[in-house]
């Protein structure tokens, strides 16, 4: 069995999916492994024993044409279809696409054979994108920094790829550290700070790092040691308090960070690689969590991991993280708000102390896992159903008008109309917000075919909706009904 696995992403993603091709490999013991990532970030690739073969897409040598003086458009795709040829050459039984991205979703589509089965983005046959599968949808739907999933993106690649992890699967095989390295590594117990981040608004500043060092190391016997780039080796000299401080920034690669982490007592930063290869390691974090980051889709995995959230970088108390890191080499608590992540498995963090509006991911949970659809007493909320109860009904009467050879041209431009309307609620009342992506996406997955086909899937779909609406308009005008002179507490 040969499978192609697409993860095209930024190093953080391409951790992440290690779980899922370590599952792979489990189920799959005798496959043939082949998994395609973007040529400069292979360095998260290396001790990867999953897979069978690496496959680098060089993004550059095939942009070069493109973005030279002269664009030239056909010799970029002369190389692109140089490098596919490496790709064709082998017929997949099975190509997994977890980079929800257009590129993936058009080479997906390219390397897919009649009898392929994929999983993740592709194409129609008429170019429109196609989401194969359920978690894919759910992905395309409800995932990002301003949509309300709590569904970890480890575990979603591994929905996508259609697979269930296990403990196992976030086990690595150690690797050693050059001696160089190694005997620079305290002989005591020590906490691993990554400085740095892919983003300046996913972690906290230089001086600040420095403060929270200085308070850890005046209250614990232990050393710090500090890793990052290049970039943030500059930085790194800025930190006064030099005690028990062991300085790896700009010495390590990405392979020599897994043998660091992996004997520290804890590690703390923000999102970033180092946070990742924490979970591999099984190593408790704290991430320094920010408004530029979802948690809830990128935060550490490892028992015992806590999240301490900041609306930015300016916000964080370097006095109140040191106080939360202490207690958490401790095992105590410090009675402050924080997100713990305790379970052996899994990403359900516990929210301690901090308030979370939860109808949204109610709602979430309703339209995908089956789970109880969430009450609302918001007027406005109620009303933006009503809408899509209303918006519901009109497109099954404009689908049963088509269907009976009437006027076609009005009832497609209502249609189209309608759509655009959907949208709309959806940005007026960000409860509703997850219905109108759901419907967006699953509207999006009813690809070409026989009309009287995509006339039913279409009506079925706005049946849906209406009946979704009618759950809380329905509930609605019965509340407003209610006789509440009959109501009276008896003893």
């Amino acid at each position: 069995m040969n499978i192609l696995c697409l993860q095209l992403a930024r190093f953080g993603d391409v951790y992440q999916t290690w779980p899922v091709l370590n599952a792979l490999r489990r189920t799959h013991p005798t496959a043939n492994i082949h998994l395609v990532v973007r040529e400069r970030f292979s360095g998260a690739t290396v001790g990867l024993s999953a897979v069978n073969k690496i496959v680098t897409l060089p993004t550059e040598f095939i942009l070069r044409p493109l973005i030279s003086g002269h664009a030239r458009v056909e010799s970029s795709l002369q190389n692109l279809n140089a490098w596919l040829k490496e790709l064709q050459g082998t017929r997949y039984d099975q190509i997994i696409n977890l980079s929800f991205s257009p590129v993936s979703s058009y080479l997906t589509d390219i390397l897919a054979g009649p009898e392929t089965e994929i999983r993740g983005y592709s194409r129609f046959s008429d170019g429109f994108l196609n989401i194969v599968d359920d978690a894919s949808s759910y992905f395309y739907a409800q995932v990002g920094i301003d949509r309300s999933n709590r569904i970890h993106l480890t575990d979603l690649f591994g929905l996508v790829a259609g697979v269930e992890l296990c403990d196992g699967d976030f086990a690595t095989e150690a690797s050693l550290l050059p001696d160089a390295l190694a005997t620079q590594l305290p002989k005591c117990e020590y906490v691993v700070v990554h400085l740095g981040a892919s983003d300046k608004n996913k972690t906290c500043s230089i001086e600040k790092w420095g403060e929270v060092i200085e308070r850890v190391l005046e209250v614990w016997a232990g050393a710090v040691v500090l890793i990052g780039s290049a970039e943030d080796n500059r930085g790194s000299a800025r930190i006064s308090n030099r005690a028990r401080v062991i300085d790896l920034t700009g010495q390590t690669n990405l392979a020599e960070l897994f043998s660091v982490i992996r004997g520290a007592a804890a590690l703390i930063g923000g999102d970033s690689v180092a946070l990742h290869i924490g979970s591999l390691t099984k190593t408790a974090t704290l991430n320094v969590s920010f408004a530029a980051v979802r948690f809830w889709e990128t935060g550490p995995r490892a028992k015992g991991s806590r999240v301490l959230w900041f609306d930015d970088p300016s916000a964080a108390d370097a006095a109140r993280i040191a106080r939360e890191l202490i207690a958490m080499l401790q095992k105590t608590r410090t009675g402050h708000p924080i997100i713990l992540k305790e379970e052996d498995f899994g990403v359900l963090y516990s929210l301690v102390g901090y308030e979370e509006e939860d109808f949204a991911w109610s709602l979430t949970r309703a339209l995908y896992m089956s789970s109880a659809f969430p009450t609302t007493t918001s007027s406005s909320t109620i009303l933006a159903f009503q809408r899509l109860t209303e918006l519901g009904q009109l497109g099954v009467e404009q689908i049963r008008s088509i269907e009976k050879g009437k006027d076609n041209k009005l009832a497609t431009s209502i249609l189209d109309q309608i759509d655009d309307l959907v949208e709309q609620v959806g940005k007026l009342s960000e409860d509703v917000a997850p219905a109108v992506r759901w419907f967006r996406a699953e509207k999006t997955r009813i690809g070409p075919g026989e009309i009287e086909g995509i006339l039913q899937s279409t009506e079925r779909l706005f049946s849906k909706l209406r009946d979704i609406g009618q759950l809380y308009s329905i509930n609605q005008k019965l509340n407003d009904n209610l006789n509440r002179e009959n109501l009276t507490w008896k003893s």
